[in-house]
């Protein structure tokens, strides 16, 4: 006859194991980190692609509210603008420039425009070049838009 053999079942785990104290947290930082990653990869899918603000600035811009027109026609390495101003014939510039804090800066220098300036930023949203036109001449700041003219 066979002999039985009794089957046992350990009622504590082996105190010289640490095996046991370090999966639930090394899988737990898994888990977050790996959720983490996820989170970022969704964010960077929906947020809108970079603007390439130097290709958008080239060209020919209109003042919604009159016959003003900036033309752009090139942006050097040092951030300066070859630029041109119409109103609606051709007004001197003295300055034009690109900056990291404004897009396009214009000094006018010509007969009633003497020191008057533009201190424009392009707002992606509209699509367009806003901001305030400082008539030196009356010492008077206006709101501007400019649209794009293709």
């Amino acid at each position: 006859m066979a002999k039985k053999q009794s089957l046992t079942t350990p009622s504590t785990i082996d105190s010289s194991s640490d095996t046991g104290r370090w999966i639930v947290p090394v899988g737990v930082a898994i888990l977050v980190l790996l959720g983490g990653a996820i989170i970022m990869w969704l964010v960077g899918q929906s947020t809108a692609p970079a603007v390439d603000i130097e290709t958008i600035l080239l060209g020919q811009w209109h003042r919604i509210d009159g016959d003003y027109y900036i033309v752009i026609n090139t942006i050097e390495p040092n951030g300066n603008l070859q630029a041109e101003y119409y109103n609606p014939n051709p007004i001197n510039i003295g300055e034009a420039r690109h900056t990291p804090d404004t897009d396009v800066f214009i000094k006018l220098d010509d007969t009633n425009y003497p020191g008057s300036t533009y201190a424009l930023n392009y707002n992606q949203e509209m699509q367009m070049l806003e901001g305030v036109y400082f008539n030196a001449s009356t010492n008077q700041n206006y709101q501007v838009l400019f649209e794009k003219i293709e």
